[in-house]
């Protein structure tokens, strides 16, 4: 049986407290350089190898893809994978509201300014409906709850997931197709909400799982590995089908 909440192991607060200050430094320089600016600023770091890999590693905030390979931390923990599934689908539909819909006349980099202005290297061209950042959201939110439904760690797994979903957000900026603020943003979103679904059934589920004989565990246990294979199998298919095949 668990005696700490989720929020109370080590690895969680690290976790929290590493993507705290990236909140931080990146509401400062919002403040110091602007909406615009900042992300000139930002995106005019280039490495000669980054420029390769940057867009095809930017697919890892892809929800499907990224929601398959996290879930691959909690199969053993079965009951947390329908946390998973509610969070992906809570990020997605808080996404597409804002996206569509209260933000639905944000543009992008590519609308707002001239060509050779910044550098912009994404696999294909990207115009409209730029707030929040969505692969920053998906990447934050999917991480996050793998973080979240660990049992205790040492302190550095959660430094060490939080700089990871960073620097996918990051490629966002890398690449051209989104400013800081979308990206800031959509990483709130992204914890924010598997905060809120772990707050609210982490420890129930948690708690029935302990109650579960081990051949019932082990049926579940399954089932997930099963369910986990296949997000992430069709994760890798629709990616290949927008920008590979």
């Amino acid at each position: 049986m668990q005696t700490t909440f989720w929020h109370q192991r080590s690895h969680t607060r690290a976790f929290l407290w590493t993507m705290a200050g990236f909140w931080t430094i990146g509401c400062l320089i919002l403040a110091w350089k602007g909406y615009n600016d900042s992300f000139l600023l930002l995106n005019q770091y280039r490495w000669g190898f980054a420029d390769t890999v940057m867009p095809h590693l930017t697919h890892f905030g892809e929800g499907f893809f990224i929601s398959g390979l996290m879930g691959v931390t909690l199969v053993r923990k079965a009951s947390w994978l329908w946390l998973m599934a509610a969070t992906m689908v809570a990020v997605l539909g808080t996404i597409i509201l804002c996206k569509f819909v209260i933000f639905a006349d944000w543009d992008r980099p590519l609308s707002i300014f001239e060509e050779g202005e910044f550098f912009y290297i994404a696999l294909k061209p990207l115009r409209k409906n730029a707030f929040p950042s969505g692969h920053s959201a998906a990447v934050a939110g999917a991480v996050a709850l793998a973080v979240f439904g660990q049992n205790e760690r040492p302190a550095w797994i959660g430094v060490l997931a939080s700089l990871g979903l960073l620097l996918v957000a990051y490629t966002r900026l890398y690449i051209g197709v989104h400013f800081l603020g979308d990206v800031v943003v959509g990483t709130m979103i992204g914890v924010g909400i598997a905060a809120l679904w772990a707050s609210i059934l982490g420890t129930k589920v948690e708690k029935w799982w302990d109650n579960q004989d081990l051949s019932q565990q082990k049926r579940m246990t399954q089932v997930g590995t099963v369910f986990v294979l296949l997000v992430m199998c069709y994760g890798i298919y629709s990616l290949g089908a927008r920008y590979y095949f």
